[in-house]
Protein backbone atom coordinates (compact mmCIF):
# COMPACT_ATOMS: atom_id res chain seq x y z
CA UNK A 1 0.00 0.00 0.00
CA UNK A 2 1.35 3.43 -0.96
CA UNK A 3 0.19 4.94 2.34
CA UNK A 4 1.99 2.35 4.48
CA UNK A 5 5.58 1.83 5.57
CA UNK A 6 6.89 -1.62 6.50
CA UNK A 7 9.87 -2.16 8.79
CA UNK A 8 11.63 -5.44 9.55
CA UNK A 9 13.88 -5.36 12.61
CA UNK A 10 15.66 -8.71 12.42
CA UNK A 11 18.73 -9.81 14.34
CA UNK A 12 20.96 -7.71 16.53
CA UNK A 13 19.96 -4.16 17.39
CA UNK A 14 22.94 -2.21 16.10
CA UNK A 15 23.94 0.75 13.94
CA UNK A 16 23.09 -1.16 10.76
CA UNK A 17 19.51 -1.68 11.97
CA UNK A 18 19.30 2.02 12.84
CA UNK A 19 20.31 3.05 9.33
CA UNK A 20 17.96 0.55 7.70
CA UNK A 21 14.98 1.75 9.73
CA UNK A 22 15.80 5.38 9.08
CA UNK A 23 16.14 4.69 5.36
CA UNK A 24 12.81 2.84 5.17
CA UNK A 25 11.06 5.64 7.05
CA UNK A 26 12.63 8.31 4.85
CA UNK A 27 11.24 6.61 1.74
CA UNK A 28 7.68 6.92 3.10
CA UNK A 29 7.56 10.27 4.90
CA UNK A 30 3.81 10.65 4.38
CA UNK A 31 2.72 7.11 5.19
CA UNK A 32 -0.37 6.97 7.40
CA UNK A 33 0.24 3.44 8.63
CA UNK A 34 3.43 1.88 9.98
CA UNK A 35 3.92 -1.86 10.40
CA UNK A 36 6.93 -3.25 12.27
CA UNK A 37 7.93 -6.91 12.23
CA UNK A 38 10.49 -7.68 14.91
CA UNK A 39 12.64 -10.74 15.50
CA UNK A 40 15.54 -9.66 17.67
CA UNK A 41 17.63 -11.09 20.46
CA UNK A 42 18.53 -7.56 21.54
CA UNK A 43 21.68 -5.53 21.20
CA UNK A 44 22.86 -2.01 21.85
CA UNK A 45 20.64 0.14 24.10
CA UNK A 46 21.63 3.43 22.47
CA UNK A 47 20.86 2.08 18.99
CA UNK A 48 17.51 0.77 20.26
CA UNK A 49 16.70 4.27 21.52
CA UNK A 50 17.62 5.76 18.14
CA UNK A 51 15.22 3.37 16.39
CA UNK A 52 12.53 4.11 18.97
CA UNK A 53 12.86 7.85 18.41
CA UNK A 54 12.83 7.49 14.62
CA UNK A 55 9.60 5.48 14.69
CA UNK A 56 7.93 7.77 17.24
CA UNK A 57 8.80 10.85 15.16
CA UNK A 58 7.28 9.43 11.98
CA UNK A 59 3.85 11.02 11.40
CA UNK A 60 1.98 7.76 10.70
CA UNK A 61 -1.21 7.81 12.79
CA UNK A 62 -1.37 4.01 13.07
CA UNK A 63 1.73 2.19 14.31
CA UNK A 64 1.57 -1.57 14.84
CA UNK A 65 4.21 -4.16 15.69
CA UNK A 66 4.29 -7.94 15.52
CA UNK A 67 6.83 -10.20 17.23
CA UNK A 68 7.44 -12.97 14.72
CA UNK A 69 9.87 -15.06 16.75
CA UNK A 70 11.56 -13.29 19.63
CA UNK A 71 11.86 -9.86 21.18
CA UNK A 72 14.42 -9.67 23.96
CA UNK A 73 16.52 -7.15 25.82
CA UNK A 74 17.03 -3.96 23.79
CA UNK A 75 14.53 -5.26 21.24
CA UNK A 76 11.78 -4.38 23.73
CA UNK A 77 12.60 -0.68 23.32
CA UNK A 78 12.15 -0.99 19.56
CA UNK A 79 8.86 -2.85 20.06
CA UNK A 80 7.49 -0.15 22.36
CA UNK A 81 7.82 2.47 19.64
CA UNK A 82 4.56 1.13 18.19
CA UNK A 83 1.21 1.78 19.84
CA UNK A 84 -0.44 -1.58 19.14
CA UNK A 85 1.70 -4.67 19.67
CA UNK A 86 1.01 -8.36 19.13
CA UNK A 87 2.95 -11.62 19.14
CA UNK A 88 2.75 -14.70 16.99
CA UNK A 89 2.34 -18.12 18.56
CA UNK A 90 5.36 -19.27 20.60
CA UNK A 91 7.01 -15.85 20.40
CA UNK A 92 9.68 -15.33 23.05
CA UNK A 93 9.77 -12.17 25.17
CA UNK A 94 12.57 -11.59 27.67
CA UNK A 95 13.31 -8.56 29.83
CA UNK A 96 16.52 -8.24 31.79
CA UNK A 97 18.70 -5.58 33.44
CA UNK A 98 21.25 -3.73 31.35
CA UNK A 99 24.75 -5.08 30.97
CA UNK A 100 27.78 -3.18 29.71
CA UNK A 101 31.07 -4.55 28.43
CA UNK A 102 34.15 -3.18 30.25
CA UNK A 103 35.33 -1.71 26.94
CA UNK A 104 32.47 0.79 27.20
CA UNK A 105 34.27 2.43 30.12
CA UNK A 106 37.52 3.06 28.29
CA UNK A 107 38.98 2.44 24.88
CA UNK A 108 40.81 -0.74 25.75
CA UNK A 109 38.68 -2.28 28.49
CA UNK A 110 41.89 -2.79 30.44
CA UNK A 111 43.19 -1.30 33.64
CA UNK A 112 42.59 -1.88 37.30
CA UNK A 113 38.99 -2.21 38.43
CA UNK A 114 39.04 -0.43 41.77
CA UNK A 115 36.06 -0.07 44.11
CA UNK A 116 35.46 3.41 42.71
CA UNK A 117 35.41 2.07 39.17
CA UNK A 118 32.93 -0.67 40.08
CA UNK A 119 30.75 1.90 41.86
CA UNK A 120 30.79 4.15 38.79
CA UNK A 121 29.81 1.22 36.54
CA UNK A 122 27.00 0.22 38.91
CA UNK A 123 25.68 3.77 39.05
CA UNK A 124 25.62 4.05 35.27
CA UNK A 125 23.83 0.73 34.89
CA UNK A 126 21.26 1.69 37.52
CA UNK A 127 20.62 4.98 35.75
CA UNK A 128 20.12 3.23 32.40
CA UNK A 129 17.85 0.61 33.97
CA UNK A 130 15.80 3.36 35.58
CA UNK A 131 15.37 5.18 32.28
CA UNK A 132 14.25 1.97 30.56
CA UNK A 133 11.74 1.19 33.34
CA UNK A 134 10.35 4.72 33.02
CA UNK A 135 9.93 4.23 29.27
CA UNK A 136 8.27 0.84 29.70
CA UNK A 137 5.88 2.22 32.30
CA UNK A 138 4.96 5.13 30.03
CA UNK A 139 4.42 2.96 26.96
CA UNK A 140 2.55 0.10 28.69
CA UNK A 141 0.59 1.81 31.44
CA UNK A 142 1.77 -0.90 33.86
CA UNK A 143 3.23 0.02 37.23
CA UNK A 144 6.96 0.58 37.40
CA UNK A 145 7.15 -1.91 40.27
CA UNK A 146 5.52 -4.74 38.31
CA UNK A 147 7.80 -4.12 35.34
CA UNK A 148 10.86 -4.00 37.60
CA UNK A 149 9.86 -7.34 39.14
CA UNK A 150 9.51 -8.93 35.70
CA UNK A 151 12.78 -7.40 34.53
CA UNK A 152 14.72 -8.67 37.53
CA UNK A 153 14.27 -12.44 37.13
CA UNK A 154 15.51 -12.53 33.50
CA UNK A 155 13.22 -15.40 32.53
CA UNK A 156 10.95 -15.58 29.49
CA UNK A 157 7.71 -13.69 30.04
CA UNK A 158 4.66 -15.84 29.19
CA UNK A 159 2.45 -14.23 26.56
CA UNK A 160 -0.59 -13.87 28.88
CA UNK A 161 1.60 -12.03 31.39
CA UNK A 162 3.08 -9.86 28.65
CA UNK A 163 -0.49 -8.89 27.74
CA UNK A 164 -1.28 -8.22 31.39
CA UNK A 165 1.71 -5.89 31.62
CA UNK A 166 0.81 -4.10 28.39
CA UNK A 167 4.03 -5.12 26.65
CA UNK A 168 1.82 -6.60 23.93
CA UNK A 169 -1.93 -6.30 23.40
CA UNK A 170 -2.71 -9.62 21.75
CA UNK A 171 -1.14 -12.89 20.68
CA UNK A 172 -2.16 -15.93 18.70
CA UNK A 173 -4.80 -17.61 20.84
CA UNK A 174 -5.17 -14.55 23.07
CA UNK A 175 -7.51 -12.00 21.44
CA UNK A 176 -6.96 -8.31 21.96
CA UNK A 177 -8.99 -6.40 24.53
CA UNK A 178 -8.35 -3.18 22.66
CA UNK A 179 -11.49 -1.55 21.33
CA UNK A 180 -11.84 1.71 19.45
CA UNK A 181 -14.74 2.79 21.65
CA UNK A 182 -12.93 2.08 24.92
CA UNK A 183 -11.01 5.37 25.42
CA UNK A 184 -14.21 7.45 25.45
CA UNK A 185 -15.96 4.98 27.77
CA UNK A 186 -12.94 4.72 30.05
CA UNK A 187 -12.61 8.47 30.45
CA UNK A 188 -16.30 8.70 31.34
CA UNK A 189 -15.89 5.90 33.88
CA UNK A 190 -12.85 7.59 35.39
CA UNK A 191 -14.80 10.81 35.91
CA UNK A 192 -17.65 8.94 37.60
CA UNK A 193 -15.29 6.80 39.69
CA UNK A 194 -16.82 3.57 38.33
CA UNK A 195 -13.61 1.73 37.50
CA UNK A 196 -15.20 -1.68 38.27
CA UNK A 197 -11.93 -3.29 39.32
CA UNK A 198 -10.30 -3.35 35.88
CA UNK A 199 -6.50 -3.29 35.62
CA UNK A 200 -5.19 0.25 35.96
CA UNK A 201 -3.29 0.12 32.67
CA UNK A 202 -6.64 -0.09 30.85
CA UNK A 203 -7.08 3.55 31.84
CA UNK A 204 -3.66 4.73 30.69
CA UNK A 205 -2.93 6.92 27.68
CA UNK A 206 -0.73 4.09 26.37
CA UNK A 207 -3.68 1.68 26.29
CA UNK A 208 -5.91 4.33 24.71
CA UNK A 209 -3.30 4.74 21.95
CA UNK A 210 -3.28 0.96 21.45
CA UNK A 211 -7.08 0.97 21.13
CA UNK A 212 -6.92 3.70 18.48
CA UNK A 213 -4.25 1.79 16.52
CA UNK A 214 -5.75 -1.69 16.92
CA UNK A 215 -7.12 -3.54 13.88
CA UNK A 216 -10.89 -3.38 13.61
CA UNK A 217 -11.00 -6.97 12.32
CA UNK A 218 -8.64 -9.94 12.77
CA UNK A 219 -8.01 -9.99 9.02
CA UNK A 220 -6.64 -6.47 9.33
CA UNK A 221 -3.76 -7.49 11.68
Amino acid sequence: MSNAVFLYAKGEVNSHMVEQVRSDLAHKPRATRLTLLIDSQGGDIDDAKRIYQAIRKHPAAIKRATIVNQCCSAGIIVLLACDYRRAQANAKIVLHPTEIEPAHFNQTGRGRWTAARYADAAARLQRIDGEILDLMAERTGASRASLASEDAHERETPLPKAIGLGLIHSATGFPSRCNASWPVAARAMSKSGALIGLPTHFFSEAFFAACNAAPRHESDE
